[in-house]
């Protein structure tokens, strides 16, 4: 059965010998040089260290050696299991602060990444639960790149929820067109916290058929958790097309699958959905009829705000400012109002706009397209520093256009480039990465580009580092599952599925 799960990745494209990012490939790598491979003994010596500083800081330098460290994979493979906590420690107002950054186990494994990853395969399929939770680990921090997309679905099939988790949340960035079909399989795998995680990934990947499949998940799913993720998802994903299914399901018996399709019917804010609930009989759960009158609260006040957008011409800017601070906790009911706003002469009008357009829980191209618009003619630095960091959120092809045309642009000072450079980093994708590189020629210095990518991934580190919620601008319903076994072999691997 593992056999067959590995072969289906490799046959799709998932599973590869090497990361894009490394210099050379598995079938062309020089072999290393004598000066090489005496840095690398050193450093596997390192690696037996009793200091766990000096084996985290071995293990991170032999990640700087890529593919031509291959002989260091085992004493890798060994320093998996190591746990130890190293603290980066810094202070906020004179108050001591402690964050956990890394450890020697979660290093070996990022060199591993970078050395040979096709040996995650054996770790992910037998390893004990320390090392495949640094592997899924590793490989979620590079999750933008294509080729981890392979190792998280595998790892989103393990016996451990919290590695499971991790490969989810992982899988919410992974661009790689090759895992939407394997995702779509994961919807009707057994378990239920799977296909709830399938859900989740399939919308923030801007999956095509979405709506479809959550639809019959909504419909169609034997468990809550997996309808109430559909039902929460429906709602992020901003189609009026969903409206039907959400319906259907505010007479689901999980009073957890009614509440969602209530929120969600209330983030899609249209009239048929807000009648619905009007029409709705009182429900057994006061949770979901408390929420049902917040919404239709909620519906009574934007349509009163849309009446004032009546008169937005003959507003001077203060009330013009006053009306969009009205609307920023219904952004996604004002997108057309809010492109108009962004395009006012009031530059105080300008600045509300932007920050309201933030509260956007799933931008559309247009809006994308507009900032992009905005920041190639805006003046003010600090409208185009908030305008570098919204694209980066939003993300996509828009998004990546027109920050790279603001960093390239002749015109450009260059402290001002760096608001794009710093969005580029927090995009994280290959070709943004791959514009970063370019911009070190002539652009900005390499030094300040390598601080801003150090800084974006340790950010990126204590993101991953903290209780998987599989949140990225839309933080889903909890899950609740009960803690696994330590040291549980993988017994039920099924992709494809049996």
């Amino acid at each position: 059965m593992r056999y067959r799960l590995v072969m289906f990745l490799v046959g799709a494209g998932l599973l590869v010998s090497q990361p894009a990012y490394c210099q050379t490939t598995a079938q062309g790598a020089p072999s290393p040089s004598l000066q090489t491979a005496s840095k690398a003994a050193l450093l596997v010596d390192e690696l037996k260290s009793d200091s766990p500083e000096r084996r985290a800081q071995a293990a991170y330098d032999l990640a700087k050696l890529g593919p031509q460290a291959i002989a260091a994979v085992p004493s890798l493979k060994r320093l998996l299991i190591d746990e130890t906590r190293l603290e980066h420690q810094t202070r906020l107002k004179g108050e001591l602060i402690r964050m956990n950054i890394t450890s020697p186990g979660l290093e070996a494994a990022k060199a591993i990444w970078a050395i040979q990853p096709t040996a995650f395969v054996e770790v992910l399929q037998s390893g004990a639960d320390v090392e495949r939770y640094h592997a899924t680990r590793a490989v979620a921090e590079f999750a933008q790149n294509p080729e981890a997309a392979g190792y998280l679905l595998m790892a989103l099939l393990d016996t451990n929820s919290s590695i499971r988790s991790l490969a989810g949340k992982g899988l919410h960035y992974s661009p790689s067109p090759a895992a939407s079909e394997p995702l779509r399989v994961a919807l009707r795998h057994k378990r239920h916290d799977v296909r709830a995680l399938a859900v989740g990934a399939m919308v923030e990947r801007r999956e095509p058929d979405a709506l479809e499949h959550l639809a019959r998940v909504l419909k169609t799913d034997p468990h809550h958790v997996p309808r109430s993720y559909a039902a929460y998802y429906l709602g992020v994903l901003q189609d009026q097309r969903a409206v039907e299914s959400l319906e259907l399901a505010l007479g689901d018996t999980s009073p957890r699958v009614r509440l969602h399709a209530v929120m969600a019917l209330g983030q899609l804010k249209r009239e048929r959905g807000f009648g619905a609930l009007r029409n709705m009989k009182p429900d057994s759960s006061e949770r979901v009829q408390r929420q049902v009158a917040e919404t239709l609260q909620d519906a009574m006040l934007v349509t009163e705000l849309r009446k004032q957008f009546v008169f937005w011409r003959e507003m001077d800017a203060t009330s013009r400012v006053r009306l969009l601070s009205d609307i920023q906790f219904h952004a996604d009911a004002f997108i057309d109002e809010l492109l108009i706003a962004l395009r006012d002469e009031s530059q105080h009008v300008c600045d509300k706009a932007i920050y309201v357009l933030g509260k956007i829980s799933s931008p559309e191209d247009k809006v994308t397209s507009a900032l992009a618009v905005k920041l190639r003619n805006c003046s003010a630095p600090y409208q185009q520093e908030d305008i570098c960091d919204l694209l980066a959120n939003f993300g996509g092809g828009e998004a990546l256009a027109g920050l790279q045309g603001f960093l390239f642009h002749e015109d450009v000072p260059h402290h001002q480039r760096a608001y794009a450079a710093r969005a580029l980093a927090k995009l994280h994708t290959p070709d943004a990465l791959k514009t970063l590189e370019i911009a070190k020629v002539g652009r900005l210095s390499a030094s300040l580009i390598d601080g801003i990518l150090e800084r974006e991934n340790m950010l990126r580190a204590k993101r991953l580092a903290t209780p998987i919620t599989l949140e990225r601008r839309n933080p889903p319903p909890p899950l609740l599952f009960p803690a696994q076994p330590v040291g549980q072999a993988i017994t039920h691997l099924q992709w494809p599925g049996e």
